[in-house]
């Protein structure tokens, strides 16, 4: 049924506040999801909740209001690499030091330029 679910538009999403722009989508093989937001800040932030709600019911999950949080610093050659390293960098801290995000923000995000993804092409 897509694992953890609570994105897909029933009620236990609408109760999870942040996580309310992401679907699990039918697949075969492995995990497909579909994330949007406003902005493509958002819609990084509600790939990576997908991805955590996926991995353990989110619902269940308290905030720990004294973290002061993780930063982390990726880097892609474009867009689409961009978003697989910042995913695997959140599949990383949460193997290693067991971080469920329940609530994620961007504060910086620079998207590579045309002639930066060619000159590392």
């Amino acid at each position: 049924d897509g694992g953890g679910g609570g994105g897909d538009g029933d009620g236990a999403a609408s109760a999870l506040g942040q996580l309310s722009k992401f679907e699990y989508l039918d697949h075969t093989a492995d995990i497909m999801l579909h994330a949007w937001g406003a902005t493509l800040e958002e819609a990084f932030e509600q790939t990576a909740l997908a991805m955590f709600n996926y991995m353990t019911d989110l619902a269940k999950v308290d905030v720990d209001d004294e973290h002061d949080g993780a930063t982390i610093d990726v880097r892609g050659h474009d867009m689409q690499s961009l978003l697989y390293n910042f995913l695997h960098e959140l599949l990383f801290v949460f193997g290693t030091e067991f971080l469920v995000c329940k609530q994620l923000t961007i504060t910086a995000l620079t998207v590579p330029t045309a002639a930066e993804a060619a000159a590392a092409a």
